[in-house]
């Protein structure tokens, strides 16, 4: 009896109760030892369900952190959805608690979290944020960052190219940015959020 009482804990308790501990790892933690849904595909699920909750809301930001600097795109694992809500002046917060599950919204100003030159994103981004990570190293950046930003600027034109802004650690450039859709890499001396071109008129680039 105490035989099958234990194959039956082994072949099926078991597995459920690890899969349930892997679920409930919090985001603060370096969680990046299981497989796990994309950071895209989880912020496509996370932008549906808010607009669904405020029907009023528009996507503007993603922020994702890590607990210390790092050159690994799964250790941020902090991660944030930011909406305009239904006044200029009011935002949406929506954290992840644990990968791929997002927690309950709050309020917050827009002085706390100030959108001013954000332009709408789409609900799905073009690349993950492991694309943008390998087109940055690609182009020869491979310092450690503590921290990555979508965003996209309303100077852009009616439909402009979100923006994946790693922030470094270290001396210049201070900021990588990846383009969403043309996989553009900038680093921050030459980017220019009046148009997509630098300072001089051109962009030193690489795709």
């Amino acid at each position: 009896m105490l035989m099958k009482l234990g194959q039956l804990f082994r072949g099926f308790l078991l597995p459920i109760l690890a899969s349930t501990l892997v679920l409930t790892i919090p985001t603060s933690v370096d969680n990046t030892t299981h497989q796990r849904i994309s950071l895209r595909d989880a912020a496509t699920v996370g932008v549906a369900q808010t607009v669904r909750r405020f029907h009023f809301a528009t996507f503007h930001e993603l922020e994702a952190t890590a607990r210390r600097p790092t050159t690994d795109a799964d250790r941020l694992t902090d991660v944030r959805l930011i909406f305009k809500g239904n006044a200029d002046f009011q935002r949406i917060i929506v954290p992840m608690e644990t990968w791929g599950n997002w927690g309950v919204p709050f309020f917050a100003s827009a002085e706390e979290w100030p959108l001013d030159e954000d332009a709408v994103l789409p609900y799905r981004l073009n690349l993950d944020i492991k694309d943008a990570d390998a087109k940055m190293k690609r182009a020869g950046y491979t310092g450690s960052y503590h921290a990555v930003d979508v965003q996209a600027f309303s100077e852009h034109g009616d439909r402009p190219q979100p923006w994946w802004i790693f922030l470094m650690v270290g001396l210049r450039p201070t900021r990588v940015w990846v383009g969403d859709r043309d996989g553009q890499v900038v680093p921050e001396d030459d980017f220019d959020l009046r148009g997509v071109g630098g300072r001089n008129g051109s962009l030193n680039v690489a795709r």
